[in-house]
């Protein structure tokens, strides 16, 4: 997951740095133009959406906002794809819409689905996070984060190629 690494470990090389904002829907649009400015060699944008068609059309004008500001997206990553249930851990279907649809039609990969689960919200929520890495939603971050190296990984070896 995303971490803020201390100087001394990026001069060395033992951390590659990583900046996460989070910019909600209707955030105001000279942000993210503003960010990219202050970040000349920035990687690229991922989306989270949630399955529902409302979110879907906010994320398919985000997604051409940022081709036309010239921000490479990543991929996309649907919260609350599932609500898992606390007592007995079984998925069910949280909204109706079709994410890998939107994905197909903005030729973007899905990166991964991350569950409501209130055990986990719970816990964070106290204070005491659960960072389990055998949680099942915990594996499915781990998962999406693993997605994400591998695409910034696959940028960075053809930059050196070119």
């Amino acid at each position: 997951m995303a971490g803020i690494a201390d100087h001394r470990d990026l001069e060395q090389g033992l951390a590659d740095p990583h900046l996460l904002a989070d910019l909600p829907p209707g955030a105001a649009a000279d942000k993210p133009p503003v960010i990219a400015g202050f970040i000349p060699d920035l990687a690229g944008a991922i989306v989270v959406t949630t399955p529902s068609e409302v979110a879907s059309d906010v994320v398919q004008k985000s997604v051409t906002y940022a081709r036309d500001m010239g921000i490479k997206v990543l991929g996309i990553v649907e919260n609350m794809s599932e609500y898992r249930c606390p007592s007995c851990g079984e998925l069910n279907e949280l909204f109706e819409g079709n994410t890998e649809a939107m994905c197909e039609a903005l030729d973007l990969p899905l990166l991964g689905r991350i569950p409501f689960d209130r055990t986990l919200a719970r816990t964070f929520d106290k204070g005491e996070p659960l960072l389990d890495e055998t949680y099942p939603t915990i594996q499915r971050y781990q998962d999406i984060a693993g997605r994400i190296r591998t695409l910034l990984d696959y940028k960075r070896v053809l930059a050196e190629q070119l």
